[in-house]
């Protein structure tokens, strides 16, 4: 857990969401969608999400990125 915490500050430094709950959000997708899901272009949404808008504060792009999620997932239930 404590690598992947720590993969997953590094995931998140990019984007400035350097935040306690955007840190817990990206380790529930890397369980979801691997550890490089950020890197990886089969997962181009979640990226797209967190660069939408640059300038609206980290809930509001952690909200996006959750959304976008839910939109990757939905059509595999």
């Amino acid at each position: 857990m404590f690598d992947l915490t720590r993969c997953a500050v590094e995931a998140c430094r990019p984007f400035e969401l350097l935040d306690r709950w955007a840190v817990v959000l990206v380790v529930e997708m890397m369980f979801l969608f691997g550890a490089r899901f950020l890197d990886d272009p089969l997962y181009a949404w979640a990226p797209a999400a967190l660069r939408e808008s640059p300038g609206a504060d980290i809930d509001q792009r952690l909200a996006r990125l959750l959304a976008a999620a839910q939109a990757a997932i939905a059509p595999r239930l």
